[in-house]
Order: structure tokens, then C-alpha cells, then sequence
């Protein structure tokens, strides 16, 4: 019987690569304490179960065997950042085929776990406001996607979406990888009001790195009155403040790097790297998915684009959604 010792160390197990090894296989070997730690926290409770764990850690090891052979490390890129959406998608599809019933595609399954997020301990009119809130449809399509909520996602799932995979880590969100003491360094830097806002809506203690379940986060309205806020939107707004001056300040830190969007016309837009400098401008089709530079930012780089792809890369994830006017995004 596999024991959850064995399972966390499948890839670390038997005789260390020799000379003819493939770099792949290496690679899963040095990579295998950050995977294991991704699936548990995707799983929640679940992660305890050998056999799930496993099965769900070979689903994330075959997709990147397949990213590895169509990766190219002259763009600058680390693996672990390319393959990083790809993983995420797999976690998803194998939780996807363990539900009652079949989905049309990936995408119609998040939609639906989204809203089953909404639907723990909530009413079924509060989860459609606030599903058409968060997607921008209409009340029809909000409908639909809790119907099948309803019908297709186990009670665990939906248990599992609350507690685990929407609980905020502040190393997953600002990126994998950004080391514990420049985040509390950040975070020493924030005025007090901007330090509670993050804490008491993100349930996460940023001196321990403790995650608390959702049920434990402080919503807005709450956090408008204890901070004599106009409105919860107004915030809603302070927080959003306050998690973009944290990221830029492990930006100053070295941490991590950050790219800054902004839409100015169909298919076109400026961005600029790490919060300094002169703008630049790419196009991206949005049939294809196509980057073309039009000019750089003043810290990206001639060869690699690294701030240009990044931005792309985003834009590309969340096509078809409705997003802000300027959007940061943080990458290591």
C-alpha cells in the first residue's frame, strides 16, 4: 500500500540521476518539495489520501513533460514559470473527472468551480450577484453555472474550493518563489491601516505566513465600517491599494519583478517594466495570441522581451474576461 512518505518522494526515490539521465528527469527530482507542496494545497484534507495525492502529482509531472520538450531556455524564461499555468490547468482537469457529471471543455469547468466557490455558505441569490460581479455576464449566464454547480459539483469539491484552493498565500499570489523575509520587509513598509486591510481580507498572517480558511476572511463591508469607509467598493479599493504598494515594494526589493498594463486601443496596448522608466507598446491578435513590439519599456530587454512576454502571457490567460483599465502583474 503506497504511504504519503512515498508519494512525496516519487521522483526523489531510488538511485540519484547518472550521466545519461535526461535534464527533465533532474529537473522533477530538484523540483519535487515545491510540487508537492502545490498539490497540497489544492487538495486541502484530500492531501492526506497517498493514493489522490499521487495520482494528481502525476497528472502536474506529465503536463510538464510535455511543456519541457517545446520549452526554449534562450528566451529567458525559467521553466518553472512557463510550465506554472499549465500545472494549474492540470490540477483542474484531474479534479474535473472526478466530478458526477461531464463538462464541455476546461474553461466551462472552472466557470462552474468558481461559482461553486460562491455557493459555500452563501444563498443562491448571493452567489449570482455576485458571480455576475466578479464575470461581468449576465443573469442568465450566472444561472446557468449555478445550475450545473448544483448538479454536477460533490459537496467535497465545494469544500474544498472554500478552504483550500481560495485561501490566500501571499507566496502563490505575488509568486512562487518570493522568499518569507522580504515579504515581511514589504510588508514593514505598509502604514498600519494598509497592513490590517491585507491581513484581516486575506486571513493570512504576513509575520508567520499562517492561511486561514475562507470563512475566516473579514469582508468589505465589515472592514468599511471598522475603518469609517464611505462604501465596502471604497474598501474593496484600499485593499487593491494596498496589495499593488506591497508588490512594488518587494519590486524595490529585488524579490520579484512586476509589468504594468494598460489597454489604449482594440488589440493594443502600452506596458512598463518594474514600475520605472518610459512605456512601451506591443499589439497582441486576439485570435491568434500573437505579440508584436511596437516599442520597448525602457528595462526591457532588446533579445528576450521578458516584460513584453509576461504581459502577453497574462492577456493571453485571461482572454474574453473584463479587466481594469491598468492591471500590475508580478512574475519572479
Amino acid at each position: 500500500m503506497l504511504t504519503l512518505k512515498q508519494a512525496e518522494r516519487a521522483f526523489r526515490s531510488g538511485e540519484p540521476p547518472g550521466e545519461g539521465s535526461g535534464a527533465f528527469e533532474s529537473f522533477l527530482r530538484g523540483h519535487e518539495p515545491k510540487l508537492n507542496e502545490l498539490v497540497r494545497r489544492f487538495l486541502g484534507r484530500r492531501a492526506f489520501d497517498a493514493e489522490t495525492f499521487m495520482e494528481y502529482k502525476l497528472a502536474c509531472a506529465a503536463v510538464m513533460l510535455e511543456r519541457w520538450r517545446r520549452f526554449d531556455p534562450a528566451k529567458g524564461v525559467r521553466f518553472e514559470t512557463f510550465v506554472h499555468h499549465d500545472v494549474k490547468n492540470a490540477l483542474l482537469r484531474a479534479r474535473m473527472l472526478e466530478e458526477s457529471g461531464s463538462f464541455s471543455s476546461l474553461d466551462e469547468y472552472k466557470e462552474v468551480r468558481s461559482m461553486g466557490a460562491l455557493m459555500y455558505g452563501a444563498t443562491q441569490r448571493e452567489a449570482v450577484c455576485g458571480f455576475i460581479k466578479k464575470r461581468g455576464c449576465s443573469e442568465a449566464a450566472a444561472e446557468r453555472f449555478l445550475k450545473i454547480a448544483q448538479l454536477k459539483l460533490s459537496a467535497s469539491s465545494l469544500e474544498n474550493d472554500a478552504e483550500a484552493s481560495y485561501s490566500w498565500d501571499y507566496a502563490a499570489v505575488l509568486w512562487d518563489g518570493v522568499r518569507a523575509g522580504k515579504v515581511r520587509e514589504a510588508f514593514a513598509e505598509l502604514s498600519y491601516r494598509e497592513q490590517t486591510l491585507l491581513e484581516k481580507r486575506s486571513a493570512v498572517c504576513m509575520t508567520c505566513g499562517r492561511v486561514s480558511p475562507l470563512s475566516e476572511r473579514v469582508s468589505f463591508e465589515d472592514l468599511a465600517i471598522e475603518f469609517e469607509a464611505s462604501s465596502p467598493r471604497t474598501a474593496e479599493r484600499a485593499y487593491r491599494r494596498a496589495v499593488e504598494k506591497l508588490t512594488l515594494n518587494l519590486v524595490e526589493l529585488g524579490a520579484l519583478h512586476a509589468v504594468r498594463i494598460e489597454r489604449t486601443a482594440p488589440d493594443t496596448y502600452r506596458y512598463q517594466a518594474d514600475n520605472d522608466g518610459d512605456w512601451g507598446e506591443f499589439t497582441l491578435d486576439a485570435a491568434t495570441g500573437e505579440l508584436q513590439i511596437i516599442s520597448l519599456a525602457e528595462l526591457d530587454t532588446t533579445k528576450t522581451h521578458r516584460f513584453a512576454e509576461q504581459a502577453a502571457r497574462y492577456l493571453r490567460e485571461h482572454a474574453g474576461e473584463r479587466l481594469p483599465k491598468t492591471v500590475l502583474v508580478a512574475f519572479e
